[in-house]
Parts: C-alpha cells; structure tokens; sequence
C-alpha cells in the first residue's frame, strides 16, 4: 500500500499509477503556484485537494513494510499518566 499525506490528511492507494498521476498532478499545481488537485483513494472515495507551494506532501510506500514494525511505528503512544508497573 502506498500512502500520501497533504497537510496532514492522509490517503490511501491501491495502485502505484494512480499515486505516480498524483504525484505528478501535486508537482504542477505547486509549480503554477497552487491549484486543486483530484484523485480517487484505494477506497474509490473521490477528493479534491487545493495545494501551493507552502503545503507539506509526504509519500510512503508501505508494499514491502513488515506488518508488525508498522503497526508498532503506527500505534499511539501511552498517556503521560500511563505507569507500566
């Protein structure tokens, strides 16, 4: 699974082309100085995006991450308050 972050939001693809067309989509907004962007997430959940240049993209290929690192990179730190005893 390969995964893409826009300014915190995160999305999910199934298919390494449709994230490579994003990619791409993402770079050419950004270099007309901002645009909206449309993709379709590994879910067929249609969303429309507006980037510029000050946003923050973050893209993750997971399809050769081991399941249990990621998970345990993944899952939310104990509270402050939280004693292991």
């Amino acid at each position: 699974m390969q995964v893409l972050s826009i300014n915190g939001s995160t999305f999910r693809f199934a298919d390494p082309e449709d994230l490579a067309a994003t990619k791409m989509a993402l770079a050419s907004a950004v270099e007309a100085g901002g645009g909206y962007v449309d993709f379709t997430t590994a879910t067929r959940v249609k969303v429309t995006v507006l980037v510029t240049p000050a946003s923050t993209v973050r893209v993750e290929d997971r399809r050769n991450a081991i399941p249990e690192l990621v998970a345990a990179a993944t899952a939310e730190p104990a509270p402050s308050w939280y004693d292991e005893i």
